[in-house]
Order: structure tokens, then sequence, then C-alpha cells
């Protein structure tokens, strides 16, 4: 019975599966169609916003279109109302060539022009006219006010104050300038030595004998009993040297100038030179010795004057060993060889009559006995040094170069067309050729320039110089020798001398800022043997100088070719070898 049961399920479920495989196919029929038209949907709503957006896209360009059209026919009638424009300037440009060009008779452009520029005269006179007499209505100006245009003024002549040249019984010459403005007397005595007349082997025994006239002690009063004096009396008495003078200058009120004149004198005349403050003095140059190579700036300019006057007094600088040779005995007998009153020169300005300042100049001094002094022979300096290139090594981020060699005298005329060269080249900062061509527009140097140094006992130095990238030292080198070759070849223009001559011109007027200055300046002339009048023909000089003059001795004076060049820098960024430029020696500091 099971067993035909089983039949019979088998029999009924071979019947059934044919239909549920049918039915099954149906559905699955059934649901591709559906999702074939949910796709068909979706895609056709896409294609719906697609068109859309290209509806709205043709649209904007059909705007597009009529607003070119539109320009386009806006753009033809501004052509046509310029072309109609031109047309009738025809006749203006006619009548204006014929103004230009006035026929025979006529008055001309020039004439015109004058014509115009009075009527503006007249009418700015008529303004000012006016101006006044509104403002008389209102009260702004007082009734008695003359008119501006018949106010007179005589011409401005500069004619500063001369100083009288008096001669003491000692042969101290003396200029004196009253000036009562201020209740102050200023004086200041140039004697004719300074270092250049110390032994080689104690150099620094100027320096150390005027800083200790002043701090050693004087006729008897202790340096102590000097400095509560003068503090006392709110005066002050100093000392300084140079190569060519020694100065000796002192400021006082004037109701205590008799007491401040009697110290002034046991400086200059009866120094104490204590041994205490000569140690003091020493100690001081010392460490400026022993600090002498800290700085790259220093370094260059002592090397490079060296090289330039090698051989000559001016080229001795201290060190430990000249220094520690300077005895107190030294200083006394430098004093007494040289100090003396007929080489000394005194400028004084300020609050007193002359004929009594005359007098008490001479019982403070007259005991000061006249001798003549034995100046040793100086050697002359080497116009032409060979030139080399000098290198300091010096591990810093810049490069110090300077370039020159000895020049000319002061104060001749080669010197007079020599500054106006040197001030066009580099001396006059910003407008010159040298910082402009170099620092404004290459960017190359921090500071560059040029310089010409007044020499009086020997010619002094021309030289030009830059602080610069260590990266570009060569082309720097090369620049500055560079612009000098430019001087020597193309000259100035007009334009360049106005501007330093101008210059210059101004300049001088500061030469008679105060009465000091004028009383110290005639003294300095005479000092240094110069004419009387030699500023007054000094400006006449500078006047006459011609852009042809100023080639003419930049050719004469300059030597390019023949520079000392000397570099303080790192070789190791240097942007080219130093040999490219000549010889090359290393100077190593001790």
């Amino acid at each position: 019975m099971a067993f035909q049961a089983e039949e019979r399920f088998r029999d009924r479920l071979s019947q059934r599966q044919p239909r549920t495989h049918l039915m099954r196919s149906v559905v699955a029929v059934l649901a591709l169609l559906l999702t074939l038209t949910a796709c068909n949907r979706a895609q056709l709503d896409t294609l719906t916003e697609q068109q859309a957006t290209l509806q709205a896209r043709l649209a904007e360009l059909e705007t597009q279109v009529e607003t070119v059209g539109d320009t386009l026919a806006s753009q033809t009638e501004g052509v046509e109302s310029l072309q109609t424009l031109l047309g009738d300037l025809a006749p203006q440009v006619d009548t204006l060539s014929e103004t230009l060009v006035p026929p025979e008779g006529s008055p001309s452009l020039t004439e015109v022009l004058a014509g115009l520029e009075s009527d503006l005269d007249q009418l700015d006179a008529r303004v000012t006219t006016l101006s006044r007499e509104a403002a008389l209505r209102e009260g702004t100006i007082p009734s008695d006010w003359p008119a501006a245009e018949a106010l007179e003024f005589p011409e401005i002549t500069l004619s500063p104050p001369e100083p009288t040249r008096v001669e003491l019984s000692n042969g101290i010459v003396v200029y004196l300038l009253e000036d009562h403005s201020l209740p102050l007397i200023d004086g200041i005595a140039y004697l004719d030595v300074g270092s250049l007349y110390e032994p080689e082997d104690k150099v620094g025994l100027a320096d150390l004998t005027a800083g200790v006239m002043r701090t050693g002690g004087a006729g008897g009063r202790s340096p102590d009993e000097i400095d509560e004096d003068l503090e006392f009396l709110a005066a002050s008495v100093e000392v300084s040297s140079s190569g060519l003078l020694t100065s000796v200058s002192f400021s006082s009120l004037v109701d205590n100038v008799e007491e401040v004149l009697d110290i002034f004198a046991d400086v200059i005349m009866r120094p104490d030179f204590d041994e205490e403050r000569l140690e003091v003095a020493r100690g001081q140059a010392l460490e400026s010795v022993r600090r002498q190579n800290d700085q790259p700036m220093r370094i260059a300019s002592r090397e490079f004057f060296n090289r330039l006057a090698e051989g000559h007094p001016a080229s001795f600088t201290p060190t430990e060993e000249t220094l520690n040779a300077v005895t107190r005995r030294d200083l006394i007998d430098f004093h007494d060889r040289y100090f003396k009153p007929n080489i000394t020169y005194m400028a004084l300005s300020g609050d007193f009559e002359t004929e009594a300042m005359v007098e008490l100049l001479e019982e403070a001094l007259g005991t000061w006995r006249a001798r003549e002094v034995d100046f040793p022979e100086l050697p002359p300096l080497n116009p032409h040094p060979e030139p080399k290139i000098y290198y300091v090594n010096k591990e810093v981020g810049q490069s110090i170069v300077l370039v020159g060699h000895p020049s000319v005298l002061a104060y001749t005329d080669a010197y007079n067309a020599l500054d106006v060269a040197n001030g066009i080249l580099g001396g006059e900062g910003f407008s010159s050729r040298i910082t402009t061509e170099i620092r404004t527009k290459r960017g190359l140097a921090y500071s560059t320039g040029s310089a010409l140094t007044q020499g009086f006992e020997f010619p002094g130095y021309f030289y030009a110089f830059s602080v610069t990238r260590v990266e570009r030292t060569g082309e720097v080198i090369e620049r500055l020798l560079g612009e000098i070759r430019r001087l020597q070849e193309e000259g100035v223009s007009q334009e360049e001398l106005d501007v330093q001559r101008n210059i210059i011109l101004n300049r001088a007027v500061f030469r008679f800022s105060s009465p000091a200055a004028i009383a110290r300046r005639a003294a300095r002339v005479e000092l240094l043997e110069l004419a009387p009048n030699y500023y007054e023909t000094y400006i006449e000089q500078v006047q006459a100088i011609t852009p042809e003059s100023v080639q003419e001795v930049a050719r004469s004076e300059l030597r390019p070719d023949e520079m000392i060049v000397l570099v303080v820098g790192d070789k190791t960024q240097f942007d080219r070898p130093l040999s490219d430029f000549g010889e090359v020696v290393e100077i190593e500091l001790e």
C-alpha cells in the first residue's frame, strides 16, 4: 500500500512540474519588462531635462546675438560720427597750421606766447590787488600795510664778518671775531706738528703726548685738580692730534675766561705728563691695537692706506711694540722739540672786546719762548706704487672693496677740477654715477662711492669703494674701474656739471655757519700757507670749470690701470678669482 501511495504521489508531482516552470518563466519575463520600463522612464526623464537645458542655452545665445548686433550697430554709428567729426575738424587743423606757420609780418608763436604770459602776469597782479582789497575790507590785515608789489628789497650779497688778525709778542698768530649773542668764548690753538714727525720705532707717540697733556696735570696742578677746576667753572680744555696738526681748544663762560685761560696756558706750555695717566693712556691705545682686526671696515681702511703710502710716515700705524717703547721722557722731549709759539695759530670767537682779549692772551701766553723748530725731513711719497691686488681673508657675509692711488696736492687747480669730477663720479651719494649704477640700478652694494682726500705736505689719495655682496665681489671691482674709465672716455654732461657745481657752491655757505667757524678757517688758511682770499677765488674757479676740463683732469689724474685694489672678504664665495685683475698678495693679519 505504501508503495502504491508513493507511486501516485510521484505521478502527480511529475504532472505538476511543467506548469510550475511555465509560471516561473512568465513571472521572470514580467519582472524584466517592468525593469526595462523603469529604466526607459528614467532615461526619458533625463533626456527631458537635457532638452530643457538646451532650450534655455539656445535662448541665451539668441539674446547674445541680439546684443552683439546692437553693439555692431552702435559702433557703426560711432564710426560714422567720428568720420563726421574729423570732417568738421579739418578746417580747424588748417587754421592751426596757419597759426603755427604764420604769414610774413604776423606775430610769431614765441611772441604770441610772450603776450599770453604778459596777460597772465597782469591777471595775477589784478587777483593780488583784489585779494588785498578784500582783506582790508574784512580787517584781516592792517590798513597801513604796503602793497606787496610796492615793496623793494636790496640785492642779497654774502658778506661774512672778517676776523681781526693779531700777532702776539712771541709770534703766536691770533684771529679774533667778536660775537655778543651769548656770554661764551670759544678758542683753539693749532700747532704745526703731528704724527708724521714721530720716530718709526715709537709710532703712537704724538697721540700719547696730546692725550696726556690734558689728562696728566699741568703747571703744578694735579690731574684731579684740573678736572675739578674745569668742572666748577663749567669749562673745557681738550687736546687732539692728527698727522699734520695738534690742536688745543677751550670753551668758557665769559666771566670765567681768565681762570680758564690760565689752565689752557698750563696745558699747552707746561704739561706735567703724570706717569700713572701715561699708563692709562697707553693701556687704552694697546686695547685699541688688540681690537684692530675685529671690524672689517677698520682692517680695510688701515691696510689700503698703508699700501698707498708704503714706506712713508703716513703709512705707519701703532703696534704693541711701538707703544710699549714710549716713555714719559719721550713725551717731554717731543713736547719740548715741537710745541713752540712761532708755529702756533689761534682762533677766538665770542663775547669779548678784541683789545681786552689780546691783553689777556698776552698775559697768559706771552712768557712762552719762541725758538726755531727743527723738523725732520719727510721722505717723498711714491706717486706710483706698484698696482697689486691685496687680499685679507675674513669669513664674513659681505666684501669690502677699495681701489685707488695717490693723487694731487690739495687746493691746486688740478685738485679743484678733480674734486668736481669726483663728486660726479661717486662723491655725492645718491646723485653720483657709481651709486646709481652699482647700488640703485643693480643692487650690488650696501654702500658705495668715491672720495678725494686733501694732501698738504704730500699728495692726497683718490679712491673708490664698495661694501658689497660677497658673491658679486669680482663684478663690483670691474664696475668700479669701469665707471672711472667711462668718466675718462665719455666725460660729463653739462647737466651733471651744473648739479655738482651747485652742490659745491651751496656747501660753501656753511663755511660761514658761525663766528667760530669763520675764525678757525682764517687761522687754518694761514697755517696751510694758502692765499688769504683762497676761498673767494675757489668759488670763481669752480664756476669756470667746463665739461671739457672735467674730462681732461679725469684723463690726466685718474689711472684705473695702475690702481691698488684691496679686498676684505671670503674668497671661497667670490664670483671670480681676484687673479683676474692682477697679481694677488694675501695679507696675514697679526
